[in-house]
């Protein structure tokens, strides 16, 4: 037994614990500060640390990171990746923060690290890397993270804004859809480096993120532990009713006054529903039930927070709250705090403004459902993001609960039993023991924080920490690798080596290069690719992405010059793509450092022609096995490709039967597997019905190979006779000799806005000139609507004759199967509902299993397992 304080304590808890987060002043960090502080309540040894917002007199380590240099690695992925790329490739899907891990801070030989049993994530972006956690790992410490929101198991956005690629892959990001396939690189770097690792351990603050890390690819096996996060309850406590009353009394409010409160590190974040407090607040004076006895005031704190109220409505704005102290009057002043988040994991607001008795308006969704008990410590709103609904609440709670006591007491009671600083002290130590396979220890009192602690957290805060110098292997790779070297050039740096790579070693993983073009306008769920995230663990995947044009080209190379070259060679399209051509240089690169099984050019038009012309000595290990899948149909692919470059591939594919025969006649001597193209049918899936009143709505999407001017011939037919529809056509690159009053012309949509025209569509009509695969029939059908194209190429093979009509080129062909369906809407169900089940056989799982049996075969051929 130890003494401490005049009392006998238990043995001190046998491990060290260190609490790491970028910053110390937003929620993630404060959570962490917390966490640390619950330990130390435990007896554990415990330390947090910090890059900014470090409280160096209360105990915090600095980590004294260098400055970010221009023309550096370090000032290259800062400036020129995270606030450059980022921002000008940002969609509007979410105005959340996307993020990629690096730079890093080059921290492992700091003593309070090394030292360390734990480590103990909160917010480790551009602080702690992946390859740096594989690296903890690996020197045997047993590695915690908080998931405060999802970037630890995404590709780079710390809320999907309902994408679930991460729950397979994030192929292309809909938030940064940039040219450098950031998410794509980051997601697998993550994975390579952490994902499956028994000694990684999730804790996660509610069910709702429980969930998501639970169905994620990178997380999806890590032992996960649910615990929410500590506060101080000293600090964050009810004032009594006295005081309450007075203070309010002194800022002019009395008991019958409406106080509402709302709380955000930065309102600007759409998914906060700043503007579904806006719109609630206006409806709100519209409701004849929230007529109360006193007046309403809002009060709101944070950065950009501005509300425009209804006249008799009155506002406070408040600013960024530093002091605790402060925050915790402003939370006991207020009588409910609106909080219309629509995506949130763990709100800090929430448990603080609990702990002071002050209950919670929250939507039903996220953390918020665990947090707020409905009618007992605050209301839940079902309709997510209906300000209408929102106002509602806000009403009932003024009705109903306006100086309900017993609900302020169950917030801070419930407060007190699940976010208690000792009570989170001991479930956390109970996780730490069962990673390092500790006994289970009983608790003893808190040591005070001796003075020789105090000091060497001081001087560690003190020591001068680099930038980590090391990139993830799976995160610089092309064309991320040539943008950084890029930049590195021009600014006269030393040249960044490139990632090490290493033979094949012994875990019978199948080793496979992915190299895809990239198309802007392609949807985040459809594109040929799509089947890698139904590859399962077997693979040992590196996925190569190749931005279509010349940009990449080095500056002393004239694109004309690589057209004409690759034109030499009978490489009609591929000579079109200088990029092409840098990618296959850096692919022969990495095809000399490491072994691979299966090199699968998934763009076949636009790939693969060079590097099947290398040497075998330029191998590591024996020459891979080449495979490349051609989409074109066969007019178009035989003025693209060259013979005698066909026969240098081990394996053509094709994405239809009718072109896979032409590719046997046209190279018998190299054999041609057909594997037709697929569909997301968890995205693409029937919605809503229309509910809007008007005409026939019919919708073409695309450009290429479209025959739009059939398609208005024919539809001239039927308005002739007096028919009336709208004909929708989502394209980005519409070429129409004329343009009838009935064609609307759509371009830039989201894919959700897209999905959405699918579903209020009553058919799809796209007449082709030629085709193989075709994303537009495959998506309409997924959305449970029927399909009329022309019968030319493969489009019989991909429409069942029970899903809609392929018929003939012609105007009368065309303009007979639309006026079939608008006269019949029981035939445009049936129609409709038959797609729907079709288009099931072309989900990605489906094409991944045919891939993995392609893939499986090849390897077989040659005699490999």
């Amino acid at each position: 037994m130890v003494e401490g304080f005049g009392q006998h304590m238990v043995e001190p808890v046998p491990y060290r614990v260190l609490h790491i987060a970028y910053s110390g002043d937003g929620g993630a960090g404060r959570a962490g500060r917390r966490a640390s502080d619950a330990c130390k309540a435990l007896g554990i040894h415990s330390a947090f640390a910090s890059v900014i917002g470090a409280d160096v007199t209360r105990g915090d380590i600095a980590f004294n990171l260098e400055a970010v240099q221009p023309g550096t690695l370090a000032g290259v992925l800062t400036h020129d990746v995270q606030w450059g790329v980022i921002p000008a490739a940002r969609a509007d899907a979410s105005t959340s923060l996307f993020s990629i891990a690096y730079p890093g801070a080059d921290i492992a030989s700091l003593p309070a690290v090394a030292a360390a049993d734990i480590i103990h994530l909160h917010w480790p972006t551009w602080t702690v890397t992946p390859p740096q956690i594989s690296g903890f790992l690996a020197a045997g410490k047993k590695v915690f993270v908080t998931l405060h929101d999802m970037w630890m198991f995404t590709g780079g956005c710390h809320y999907a804004s309902g994408c679930t690629q991460y729950r397979t892959a994030c192929l292309k990001c809909p938030q940064v859809p940039d040219r450098l396939g950031l998410a794509s690189a980051s997601f697998d770097d993550k994975l390579a480096n952490y994902g499956g690792n028994p000694d990684f351990h999730v804790i996660t603050l509610c069910t709702w993120m429980k969930d998501m890390a639970g169905h994620s690819r990178i997380l999806g096996n890590a032992p996960t532990h649910l615990i929410p996060n500590p506060i101080e309850t000293d600090v964050f406590t009810p004032m009594s009713p006295e005081t309450r009353r007075r203070l309010r009394a002194d800022l002019g409010f009395g008991d019958s006054d409406l106080l509402l409160l709302f709380g955000a590190f930065d309102s600007a974040e759409r998914r906060k529903g700043g503007g579904i407090l806006q719109q609630a607040i206006q409806l709100l004076a519209t409701l004849p039930q929230a007529r109360i006895k006193g007046r309403i005031h809002l009060m709101s704190f944070g950065k950009n927070a501005d509300f425009d109220l209804p006249p008799g409505m009155t506002y406070s704005e408040l600013g960024n709250i530093a002091d605790d102290a402060l925050l915790a009057q402003i939370y006991g002043l207020a009588d409910v705090l609106c909080f219309p988040s629509i995506e949130d994991n763990y709100p800090n607001s929430i448990v603080e403004a609990a702990g002071c008795g002050t209950p919670s308006i929250v939507f039903a969704t996220g953390g918020m459902a665990d947090m707020v008990e409905h009618g007992a410590t605050g209301l839940q709103v079902a309709q997510i993001g209906d300000a209408a609904a929102f106002a509602a609440a806000i009403a009932a709670f003024a009705t109903d609960h306006l100086g309900d006591q017993a609900m302020r007491a169950r917030c801070r009671a419930v407060t007190e039993q699940r976010n208690g600083m000792a009570h989170i002290g001991g479930r956390l130590d109970a996780a730490y023991r069962q990673a390092l396979g500790l006994p289970a220890g009983a608790a003893g009192m808190a040591e005070a924080a001796t003075g020789v602690e105090a000091m060497s957290h001081a001087i560690q805060s003190r020591i001068r920490v680099r930038h980590h110098p090391q990139l993830g292997a799976r995160f610089d790779r092309f064309p991320v690798s040539h943008f950084l070297r890029g930049k590195l050039a021009e600014a006269g740096a030393p040249k960044l080596a490139a990632p090490p790579a290493t033979l094949r070693g012994n875990d019978n993983k199948i080793r496979l290069m992915t190299v895809r073009t990239y198309h802007e306008h392609h949807s985040c769920y459809s594109g040929p690719y799509q089947f890698l995230r139904h590859l399962g663990d077997q693979y040992d995947q590196t996925n190569i992405i190749v931005p279509l044009g010349n940009d990449l080209l080095p500056a002393d190379v004239d694109a004309k010059d690589i057209k004409a070259l690759g034109q030499s060679l009978g490489l009609s399209g591929y000579a079109h793509q200088g990029n092409a051509w840098v990618a296959e240089y850096e692919v022969a690169g990495l095809l000399q450092r490491k072994a691979y099984d299966i090199v699968h050019f998934i763009d076949g038009e636009l790939g693969g022609w060079l590097a099947t012309r290398l040497p075998g000595a330029v191998f590591a290990g024996r020459r891979p096995l080449f495979l490349n899948m051609l989409h074109q149909p066969a007019p178009i692919l035989k003025n693209m490709i060259s013979v005698p470059a066909l026969r240098r591939f081990d394996v053509i594919g094709a994405v239809a039967e009718d072109q896979a025969q032409w590719l046997r006649n046209l190279v018998p001597e190299v054999p041609v597997i057909a594997v037709k193209h697929g569909v997301d049918i968890d995205f693409f899936c029937p919605g809503p019905a229309r509910t809007e009143p008007g005409p026939f709505r019919l919708l073409a999407v695309g450009h290429w190979l479209r025959d739009y001017e059939l398609a208005i011939k024919a539809l001239n037919i039927l308005w002739a006779e007096g028919l009336r529809f709208d004909y929708r056509i989502v394209s980005h690159n519409l070429n129409l000799t004329a343009r009838p009053p009935y064609v609307t012309h759509l371009s830039g949509l989201t894919d959700e806005e897209l999905r959405d025209e699918y579903r209020q569509a009553d058919a799809v009509f796209m007449p082709l000139q030629d085709a193989t695969a075709n994303n537009a029939l495959l998506e309409g059908m997924a959305c449970g609507r029927p399909v009329i194209s022309t019968d030319v190429g493969s489009v019989a093979e991909y429409v069942s004759p029970e899903a809609g009509f392929v018929c003939d080129a012609t105007p009368q062909a065309c303009a007979d199967a639309v006026r079939a369906l608008m006269g019949s809407a029981e035939l445009c169900r049936a129609m409709g509902s038959a797609g729907r089940a079709h288009a099931l056989d072309f989900a990605w799982a489906q094409v991944g299993r045919r891939f993995d049996q392609a893939y499986g075969t090849m390897l077989q051929g040659r005699g490999a397992a």
